[in-house]
C-alpha cells in the first residue's frame, strides 16, 4: 500500500475479510503519516475506533455531533453526517485537510451526499472493507490484505459450522401478507406484510446450541428483532436488542445510549444475557470476539449484508473452537459458507457476484454439498455427518413400487439446459468481434454476459464458444462492464500472443 501511494496512486481499497486487522493497518498508516481523516458513519463504530486510537497513543480530534472539537490535532475522526450537515448543507466549515482520508466500512459510504464530500479532499483516498461490491466507480487500485483461509491457519479466525434448511424453498421463507393462511394476525384497512422463515428459532436454537449463552440474533427487520427477543425471554433465554433508535431490556423498551449499548455488550459476555438481538446496527465493524454462535432470523438479498453479519462471529477467541451459523433464511444455499474464500475484483456488483455463483454452480465447479437430515449440519458427500454421527445406511433390499399410467413430456428449465453453440465461421467471429468492440465504444457500461446473451438471442438461441477470440478469459470479467477490460483480459486470434 505504501509503495502504491508513493507510485502515485490517489484511490486505493484495501479488502480483508472481518476480522483480519484492517483497524491495526489503518492505526498503522496513520502512525505513519499524521495528517489524516478518518470517516464513519455510525456511533458504535465511531466510539470502538477512538478506543483503538487511544490504546495506540494517537492524538487526535473528534468532528462528531456532542464531542468537543480539537482542531490542533493533524489526525480527525470524524462522524459523516455531521460533516455532510456541516460543510454540504450549511457550509459552517471546510473539509479536513488531511494528506490522507480513511473511509471505514467504505461499501456503505460512497454515494450521495458521503461521495460528494469524499471528492472534495485533495488527498490520497484509501477505503477499508471486507465486502469490496458497488465501489469500482470509486477506486482505481483494490489490496487483498488476506483471505478467510489465511486468517484461520495464523489464528486469527475459527471455521463456522453451518446448519441450514434442506433446500430453499420460497413458500417457506420470505415476506407474507397480513392476513393470509398461516399468519395469525388481524390484516388491518392497509397492506401490511409479516417475514416468515424455516424452522423455529428457539427450539433450533435449544438443540443445536443447548449452552445457547454468547449468540447473536440477525431479525428481518426492527420489529421481528424486538418481537424475537420477547420471544426469546418468555421462553425462559434471557435476551436483549439494539436498533439505532432503542434498546429492549429486562422488559423495556428504552431510548437507546452509548451507556445502555455498553452495558447490554458487558451483561452478554459475561453471560447475563443469552442472545443479543437487532437487525442491521451490530452487522459492521463491531468486535465480539467471545460469541459461539449466530441466528440468522432473515433472507440476506446480498453478499455484503450476509458477510457483514457473519463476519461477527467468526472471529478468533481463546474459548472457541468453531461457532454455529443457524441458518433460517436459506442464505447458505443462497451465498455459500461464510468460511469461503472470496475473488473480488473492482466492477463487482452484488448481483454480478449471485450470477457467477449460480453459473459456477450450473458448471459444477463448486463442491457439491448437503443439508444432514438429522441436525441439519452442512456436510459433503462422506455417508456419516461429522457434527451428530448421522448415517445414511445403503438400501440392501428391493421395495414394489406402483406406477401409475401416464406419458412424460418435457421441462427441462431452459436456464439448465446444455446450451446450443455456434459454428466458428470466419463470418461469425468478425461479428462477434464488432460486438464487443462496438459496445466497449458506445455502451462501456454493459457487461460480456449482456452481450453474449444478446448475440444468442440474434442467432436462433446459440451461442458463441467460450473459446472464441475476443472472449474474456475469466468468469469474472463476464460480469464486469466491458470498459474496464483491457486487450489483455480477452482470448487472442490465432498468430497473437495470449
Amino acid at each position: 500500500m505504501v509503495e502504491l501511494i508513493k507510485g502515485g496512486a490517489k484511490r486505493i481499497c484495501v479488502v480483508s475479510p472481518t476480522g483480519g486487522g484492517k483497524s491495526r493497518m489503518m492505526r498503522t498508516l496513520i502512525e505513519a503519516e499524521k495528517s489524516s481523516v478518518l470517516y464513519t458513519n455510525r456511533k458504535m463504530l465511531f466510539s470502538q475506533l477512538c478506543s483503538g486510537l487511544d490504546d495506540a497513543g494517537i492524538n487526535y480530534g473528534k468532528r462528531a455531533s456532542g464531542h468537543d472539537k480539537a482542531p490542533i490535532w493533524p489526525t480527525q475522526i470524524c462522524m459523516l453526517q455531521t460533516e455532510i450537515s456541516a460543510i454540504l448543507e450549511h457550509g459552517a466549515r471546510d473539509v479536513v485537510d488531511a494528506r490522507v482520508v480513511h473511509i471505514d466500512e467504505v461499501h456503505n459510504n460512497c454515494r450521495g451526499r458521503t461521495e460528494e464530500l469524499l471528492d472534495s479532499h485533495s488527498g490520497v483516498l484509501i477505503g477499508w472493507t471486507a465486502t469490496p461490491v458497488d465501489i469500482g466507480h470509486m477506486f482505481d487500485e483494490l489490496v487483498i490484505a488476506g483471505t478467510n483461509s489465511e486468517l484461520r491457519e495464523c489464528g486469527s479466525h475459527v471455521p463456522a459450522v453451518h446448519f441450514a434448511m434442506p433446500e430453499v424453498d420460497e413458500k417457506v421463507i420470505g415476506k407474507i401478507n397480513v392476513g393470509q393462511d398461516g399468519c395469525g394476525i388481524q390484516k388491518g384497512k392497509r397492506k401490511e406484510y409479516v417475514h416468515r422463515i424455516f424452522g423455529d428459532v428457539i427450539d433450533n436454537l435449544r438443540r443445536i446450541h443447548p449452552e445457547l449463552h454468547s449468540t447473536i440474533l440477525f431479525g428481518p427487520d426492527v420489529a421481528g428483532s424486538i418481537w424475537l427477543c420477547e420471544q426469546l425471554n418468555k421462553a425462559g433465554i434471557s435476551a436483549a436488542h439494539i436498533d439505532g433508535a432503542n434498546c429492549w431490556l429486562d422488559g423495556e423498551l428504552l431510548p437507546t445510549s452509548t451507556e445502555l449499548r455498553d452495558e447490554i455488550v458487558r451483561r452478554h459476555e459475561a453471560r447475563e444475557i443469552n442472545v443479543i438481538c437487532n437487525r442491521y446496527v451490530m452487522r459492521e465493524g463491531i468486535d465480539l470476539p467471545y460469541l459461539r454462535a449466530c441466528v440468522f432470523a432473515t433472507s440476506f438479498g446480498s453478499i455484503t449484508s450476509y458477510l457483514q453479519a457473519g463476519g461477527r462471529v467468526i472471529r478468533n477467541h481463546p474459548d472457541v473452537d468453531f461457532v454455529k451459523v443457524l441458518d433460517h433464511g436459506g442464505n447458505w444455499h443462497r451465498h455459500g459458507s461464510l468460511n469461503e474464500n472470496r475473488l473480488w475484483h473492482l466492477g463487482l456488483t452484488n448481483s454480478t457476484v449471485a450470477a457467477m455463483r449460480t453459473e459456477e454452480i450450473q458448471e459444477g465447479e463448486r463442491e457439491k454439498q448437503q443439508v444432514c437430515p438429522s441436525c441439519s449440519g452442512i456436510r459433503g458427500s462422506e455417508l456419516k455427518c461429522p457434527w451428530c454421527g448421522h448415517e445414511v445406511s445403503r438400501v440392501r433390499h428391493g421395495r414394489p413400487v406402483r406406477m401409475a399410467t401416464g406419458k412424460l413430456i418435457s421441462l427441462e428449465p431452459s436456464q439448465w439446459r446444455k446450451r446450443k453453440v455456434l459454428d466458428p465461421t470466419q463470418r461469425l467471429l468478425k461479428e462477434w468481434k464488432g460486438s464487443i468492440w462496438g459496445n466497449k465504444k458506445n455502451h462501456p457500461h454493459r457487461t460480456a454476459a449482456q452481450i453474449y446473451a444478446n448475440f444468442a438471442r440474434t442467432h436462433d438461441w446459440k451461442y458463441p464458444d467460450r473459446s472464441w477470440p475476443w472472449m474474456p478469459k475469466r468468469l469474472v470479467d463476464f460480469y464486469l462492464p466491458i470498459g474496464m477490460l483491457k486487450p489483455e483480459d480477452f482470448v487472442p486470434e490465432k498468430g497473437e500472443e495470449a
